[in-house]
């Protein structure tokens, strides 16, 4: 968890606070710096491999009509005014990658000109970093796994890798250096040709599959530098606590779901290509004894021992991930990926820990929204057997409307456009529908009775006149020969009561339009 003064860290606990954001862009020479009373809505998701931000700012004068802020670095800083002033935690350094200058009725507020602002963190720029050739280490190479992690990154004292150094190079701070632990594998493992870079594989990917062969975690913080260290996983010593008491900080909601951890055993054996043959194992026992789950793994190693410690890391990673729960609490201002957590609820007379894997902060201050959800575990979404969602739902957002679900307190929505007749490719092709409640949108489905030819159908949906596909990709697309599509994700799925709707046509087929289209937006209605 990121340090915080003592007033601040005490106040942000209180019944009644005044919350702060704003955000400070800086290019060159040149930084604009906006606050609350331009800030209209900040939300904020990281993971140990992604950071995500969207900042909608108030357009009403005009000041972004004509002002280009796409490629600076943005940095996002939350706090509220105590007795010494108002005090602030940054967060990470991030980038803007798109910009939006919406005109909409923006609900309740009236006819409003915004400007929503896209920020990508420094994993996310790292794994659009791609190398432009092969890099293959043999049977002799002695770099330990450390050391390639250096040279990925360009740390200072070693060059960076020839494949990727048309990239930034960033310093890396590992835990001994800052007072937190390290595995020891980080130092002692050489994984050799059990290791390789294929052109075009990302920087971020490749640092993820060195760090699965340790027991270590990256983050990247507000200095700017990816933080390598050993999380505290057990014990008494709390990076946050979370209780419904008196003076310390409250939770709106909390769930934990125990799960079996699968695989439960891991087994580790040196390459067939090796003259000597080695073999260690790691089991959850408790696991195993309810259903034994075995996964196999081959590395170069030298002995037993290496075996040994590979699979008990593999196999942590595991367990770890199959901590399944959640948090919803007000907002705070130092919390972090990985920090260790615990939540004491007196109404079940219980606590639980455990170490955020994913964390998601809401900030609206028009709507007194000042909330924050953290979630326990990373469920591996190709896993049928731990009931996991499928791939591309299993964030933390589609969990926690699980639960709610689950709770009785998320219910099915569909939103439904119609256009008759032959198509033709315009904006705001039909109706307008202002949102009922809020809902979370999951997908977007179309269908036509004639279908085109010549070229798709592309349909986009704009929430208060941007687009919910800024990832423009995703938009469904009706193929010509076939009536039926659906998106994929959309970027912005929070959906406001009163937010208004709308639909573009932005391609229809060049030899056929195609003809009769309805566009269905499935939705769940948000619990909270």
């Amino acid at each position: 968890m990121r340090a915080l003064d003592g007033t601040l860290e005490a106040d942000q606990k209180a019944d009644s606070l005044i919350p702060l954001v704003k955000i400070v862009l800086t290019h060159g020479e040149t930084t604009y710096t906006y606050e609350s009373d331009r800030i209209l809505d900040v939300t904020f998701t990281q993971e140990s491999d992604r950071q995500n931000a969207t900042v909608l700012l108030d357009n009403s004068d005009k000041a972004f009509t004509n002002l280009d802020l796409k490629g600076f670095q943005g940095v996002i800083s939350v706090g509220v005014t105590t007795d010494g002033g108002d005090e602030y935690s940054p967060k990470p350094k991030m980038k803007v990658i798109a910009q939006e200058l919406p005109s909409s009725r923006g609900g309740r507020r009236g006819r409003q000109l915004t400007c929503t602002l896209m920020l990508a963190g420094i994993p996310n720029q790292l794994e659009e970093d791609r190398a432009e050739g092969e890099y293959a280490p043999d049977e002799d190479d002695t770099k330990t796994v450390k050391t390639h992690i250096r040279e990925i990154f360009g740390d200072s004292g070693v060059s960076i890798l020839d494949v990727y150094d048309h990239c930034d190079s960033y310093d890396i701070v590992f835990g001994d250096e800052e007072g937190k632990s390290v595995c020891d594998l980080l130092d002692s493992y050489k994984p050799r040709e059990s290791y390789s870079i294929q052109e075009g594989s990302s920087r971020m990917e490749r640092i993820n599959k060195l760090l699965s062969w340790t027991e270590c975690v990256i983050r990247f913080e507000d200095d700017g530098l990816p933080h390598i260290f050993k999380p505290t996983t057990s014990g008494a010593v709390f990076d946050y606590e979370y209780e419904l008491a008196s003076g310390e900080h409250i939770f709106f909601a909390k769930s934990y779901r125990e799960r079996l951890v699968i695989p439960n055993k891991i087994i580790v054996r040196s390459l067939l290509s090796q003259d000597s043959e080695y073999e260690g194992s790691a089991t959850d026992t408790d696991s195993f004894a309810l259903m034994p789950k075995t996964r196999w793994y081959r590395f170069r190693v030298d002995n037993n021992g290496d075996c040994d410690d590979l699979a008990e890391a593999i196999l942590a990673r595991f367990q770890a991930d199959a901590e399944r729960g959640y948090g919803y609490v007000p907002m705070n201002v130092g919390a972090e990926v990985h920090d260790y957590v615990q939540i004491i609820d007196s109404r079940e007379g219980e606590t639980r820990t455990g170490n955020i894997k994913y964390l998601s902060e809401h900030i609206n201050l028009q709507e007194k929204v000042w909330e924050m959800w953290f979630h326990f575990g990373s469920p591996d979404p190709t896993s049928l057997l731990v009931g996991a969602p499928p791939a591309g739902t299993s964030k933390f957002t589609d969990y926690i409307l699980e639960l709610f679900e689950m709770m009785g307190l998320v219910a099915q929505r569909t939103i439904l456009f119609g256009v008759a007749g032959t198509l033709i490719a315009e904006d705001n092709a039909s109706f307008e529908i202002p949102v009922p409640y809020p809902l979370h949108c999951e997908r977007v489905y179309i269908n036509v009775k004639t279908t085109p030819t010549g070229a798709q159908v592309i349909v986009d949906v704009n929430l208060n006149g941007a687009t919910i596909f800024s990832t423009q990709a995703n938009r469904p697309k009706i193929t010509p020969g076939l009536t039926v599509a659906q998106s994929g994700k959309p970027n912005t799925v929070v959906f406001r009561k009163n937010d208004i709707l709308s639909i573009d046509i932005d391609q229809i087929g060049s030899s056929n339009a195609g003809a009769d289209l309805i566009v269905e937006l499935r939705c769940k209605l948000r619990g909270f």
